[in-house]
């Protein structure tokens, strides 16, 4: 299996950057903790995403990792597009965490990413503007409609230096899970394993 990380950088005039200064606003919905928080036409669903090697210090990232859970894939052409995703979700790499994913399969973790997308200038003209951000092979999750919960598993990333995904593995910790829902939200949540398989974010 063959993924390279998408490094992209667009051209931005100073409208559209402005339309993505205000987009920074929009604030990522943190983890699920509390089972309210699964609205109707959502599943709950856990996952953990690990990239290995981490990043080196000094690279500029942080340790949260965004994603869209999505009811299409959602490409990072149409994600500039809309310049919107009010659904983006934050959790920290290398530990569990809860989500809502809607309610339909096979859903989709688009466009997950290291943080939100960086403005940078390399000039001083108005067109000298970039977005710049590193995006990971996005994930397609199959599950029965009427789940009560779904486990997607540990999606593990692997990267060479020039921060490459070279390969991406799933590893089941379904035991450890089902301890750590139970703790979560309490006993009684069945929680079903998903059929995971990952997609370029240019289909």
């Amino acid at each position: 299996m063959q993924f390279t990380v998408k490094r992209c950088a667009l051209v931005l005039a100073p409208v559209v950057v402005a339309l993505i200064s205000s987009c920074a606003t929009l604030i990522p919905k943190a983890p699920i903790t509390d089972l309210a928080q699964v609205e109707e036409g959502e599943v709950l669903a856990v996952t953990t995403m690990e990239l290995e090697p981490y990043f080196r210090e000094g690279d500029g990232y942080g340790d949260w990792v965004e994603f869209a859970p999505s009811a299409e894939q959602m490409t990072f052409d149409r994600f500039i597009e809309s310049f919107s995703n009010p659904g983006r979700t934050r959790g920290t790499w290398n530990e569990p965490f809860y989500f809502s994913l809607p309610r339909v399969s096979p859903a989709y973790l688009s466009l997950p990413s290291a943080g939100p997308p960086r403005v940078q200038r390399t000039g001083l003209g108005a067109n000298d503007v970039y977005a710049t951000e590193l995006v990971f092979p996005s994930v397609r999750v199959s599950f029965p409609t009427d789940a009560q919960a779904v486990y997607v598993g540990t999606i593990r990333y692997i990267r060479n230096d020039f921060y490459e995904i070279v390969d991406v593995q799933v590893i089941d910790n379904y035991e450890q899970a089902v301890e750590d829902l139970t703790a979560q939200f309490g006993p009684g949540i069945e929680l079903v394993r998903a059929d995971v398989s990952f997609v370029s974010n240019e289909e």
